[in-house]
């Protein structure tokens, strides 16, 4: 058996990488894989496996790896500032290409990509945030602004102040989105009063209100408008009290 010395490690290092990066080109990595992969580019003299499973065990999965804040992902051993940095730009190229898209074609009507722009926007947000979208008459994206950020369970929308931006921009349409960071449940009681006050104000300015969203603890994405309440949004279900209830 050979003894193991640092330029064997040197050597076993340096074909485990390039068997990593022809997995990659081949299309055989698991996100696992890809993690380790983006790991060894942002450390590039060090076995970067420990880390890549210490970020696992910390967060669940890759997905909520790259949604870390940056504070947390400097608490798991390994992780420095530049490679924190690296994992957030990661993340953030994703968000951007998303609203350059949205910015360029229709995408209203496109559920899936409507879904993945509100997860980009708000997942694995500690606290609640608020993000209006506002659309032109061709429902392209015009703006993407949050509109507030508040605690871990609660924030506001402010219905004069959504159409005084809509009518700024010279949007025709508006969709409403907001995470639950710390909750599965669906929309509460007050985010269907709230959608109803949107909704008024922005109508008495010929300004439609298309939907509201929210993304919730495990990235699953609801619409009002899927579950038939947009309209009748200040009288909620009985199901939605419950839900409400529980939040």
């Amino acid at each position: 058996m050979a003894k193991k010395t640092p330029n064997n490690d040197l050597l076993f290092h340096a074909g485990h990488r390039e068997r990593l990066k022809q997995k990659f080109l081949d299309g055989h990595t698991s996100s696992a894989d890809m993690l380790e992969l983006l790991l060894m580019y942002a450390i590039p003299r060090r076995d970067v496996r420990p880390v890549a499973r210490a970020l696992l065990q910390r967060f669940g999965n890759v997905y909520f790896v790259l949604h870390a804040p940056v504070e947390d992902l400097l608490s798991v051993p390994g992780i420095g500032r530049g490679v924190a940095l690296i994992i957030k730009l990661f993340r953030e190229l994703p968000t951007v290409s998303y609203l350059e898209e949205a910015k360029e074609t229709r995408f209203l009507g496109n559920e899936k990509f409507i879904r993945d722009l509100c997860r980009e926007l708000v997942a694995g947000h500690t606290v609640e945030e608020a993000f209006v979208l506002y659309l032109d008459e061709n429902f392209r994206l015009l703006a993407s602004e949050m509109h507030s950020r508040g605690t871990i369970n609660e924030t506001g929308f402010y219905p004069r102040e959504i159409c005084k931006r809509a009518i700024t921009l010279n949007a025709t349409s508006v969709i409403m989105l907001h995470n639950h960071p710390t909750s599965e449940n669906s929309f509460s009681n007050q985010d269907l009063i709230i959608t109803s006050e949107v909704e008024s104000v922005l109508k008495s300015n010929q300004i439609s209100l298309l939907d509201h969203l929210v993304v919730l603890s495990n990235a699953t994405v609801h619409s009002l408008r899927e579950m038939a309440l947009l309209d009748r949004s200040s009288k909620p279900s009985d199901d939605q009290k419950s839900q409400e209830d529980k939040k």
